[in-house]
This record gives structure tokens, sequence and C-alpha cells, in this order.
């Protein structure tokens, strides 16, 4: 009898502290950078919710289907009590399954497409096989899916003939699967990167916000409150919908009033450590 009130007061105890939400976000070298970086932690102000971001450089949908490598680096940043685990590293892009099987996400957040703008061109089918595939393992894991299109850049680098193109392949696979929502300056003006960099006399590389400076990484995080709230609404909504309009506009009020709760939350009684590659794990407790 006692042993059987042991296991149940230890079933009791590690369902407390389990989190009653789990997001995980899922992307390109967008999610490596300022907007993955503060998308996580703008997620992590939900009330009892677990946030696990990965993010794997310069791939397409189809490397977190077969663990293809990155060639610049793999970001992973989870709360595991009780420590915070951030690995950055080159490697394989961890796979779709055992990221849904370790984590349980209530909802997936997929940041992915930009790479596909050329091969969308050229295999518009492949492209829609591989996006369509992710998707399908997302929601067959019981998770719900919110897909971030990918943003604009320089016409020379993202043709707006190619980004439209683009498009059309991304929703084709996944759209009927997931909530889609549109990260082009059409829908999010102050994504327009050719105008910015004009404007700033700021060159860039014609594709990533970060590599703007301060103006650029603050699109970023400008881009990251207009998916979190998305994301949020996804949270508190029992239906899936498809709202291209989803994302909006956010005021900078909002970020930094959210930014300062993360931090906030955050910083609770959590010990800090950072693990790369090779590195010996953080010591058990």
């Amino acid at each position: 009898m006692r042993i059987f009130l042991g296991f149940f007061l230890v079933f009791l105890l590690s369902s407390g502290l389990r989190a009653e939400n789990s997001v995980l976000v899922i992307g390109d070298s967008h999610a490596t950078s300022t907007f993955g970086k503060a998308l996580d932690l703008l997620l992590r102000t939900l009330p009892d919710t677990q946030v696990t971001t990965v993010g794997s450089c310069g791939v397409t949908p189809q490397a977190f289907l077969d663990g293809t490598p990155s060639h610049c680096g793999v970001l992973e940043i989870a709360r595991a009590e009780p420590d915070w685990i951030v690995k950055a590293q080159k490697g394989k892009t961890p796979q779709i399954e055992k990221l849904l099987s370790t984590w349980r996400p209530k909802l997936t957040v997929v940041e992915l497409g930009a790479n596909q703008i050329h091969r969308a061109y050229r295999d518009p089918e492949g492209a829609v096989a591989e996006s369509r595939a992710l998707a399908e393992a997302i929601r067959a894991s019981g998770s719900r899916c919110l897909w971030v299109g990918p943003p604009g850049g320089r016409e020379q680098e993202k043709p707006k003939h190619k980004m439209n193109f683009l498009y059309s392949v991304l929703k084709q696979g996944v759209a009927d699967l997931c909530t889609f929502t549109d990260s082009r300056p059409s829908s999010l003006a102050f994504l327009d990167y050719e105008r910015v960099t004009k404007s700033r006399r700021r060159k860039g590389d014609g594709r990533h916000f970060d590599a703007i400076g301060v103006v650029g990484q603050q699109m970023a995080r400008r881009w990251a409150l207009s998916v979190f709230r998305s994301a949020r609404n996804m949270m508190d909504s029992k239906k899936i919908k498809s709202e291209p309009g989803l994302c909006k506009e956010p005021s900078p009020v909002e970020f930094e009033s959210l930014k300062a709760k993360a931090l906030i939350k955050a910083s609770a009684p959590v010990k800090a450590s950072v693990r790369v590659a090779g590195a010996s794990p953080p010591p058990s407790r």
C-alpha cells in the first residue's frame, strides 16, 4: 500500500511540474537569428507553456524529414528543468518525428520555404511534396500547425515573380493542414527589405534582416511579434482556421511590454547553460 501511495505521489508531483502546453518552433536561418530568438522569448510569456525552438540554417522542409545536415549551423533552444539548454553546432537537422515525440507540442510553428524559392520554380511538384509531408507529420502527431510564409528581400535575391510563385506552391502543399500566414510586404509593410535598405542606405545581403544591422533586427522582432500573436490565438482557439491576414502589423509598445514580461519569467530561479557540440552536458541534479 505504501509503495502504491509513493508511486501515486510521484505521479502527482511530476504531473504538476509538466507544462500544460508545449510549443515547437522549427525554421531556417531566420529561426537561428533575431527573429527566432525573439519569437522564442515571446512564446515563453504564455502561461504554463514549454517552448522549444530549432533553427537549421540554409535548409528546406525536407531537412526536418530526413535529417539533412546544415552547412551553416543548427540552433536549439529548450527549457528542460533545471537548466536552460542552448546548443549551437554544425551537423544534422533534428528530424521532426523525434522532435514531436520528445516535446509533444500542442502547436508547431514552421518558418520554412525561403530556401525553396529557386527549387519551387524548377520543380514545383517536388516542393509541394516536401512541404506537405512535413505538415502531414505534424498534424498526424496531434499538433496544430502554424506555417509562416517567408519574407521578401532584395529584388535580385528574391524576385517578386518567384516569391509569388513560391507562395502558391507552399499554399498548395500546406494550406489545408496548417494556418498559413503571409510575411511579404504586401501583408506586413514593415518587412519591406528593399525600401528599408534604400532609405537607410544599408546594403545587407538581400535576404536576412540581421545583415542590415540594428534596423533589420528591429524588423525581425516586429515580425516575431506578429507571428506570436497568431500563435497565441491558435493556442486559445479550439478550431484551426486558415486566415491569410492573421499576422498583422504589431505595435512596438506591445513588443516591449511582452519582452519585459518574458524576461521576468525567464529570470526565475533557472540556471543558464550553453552547450556546444562536443562539450560535456551539464551535471545532473
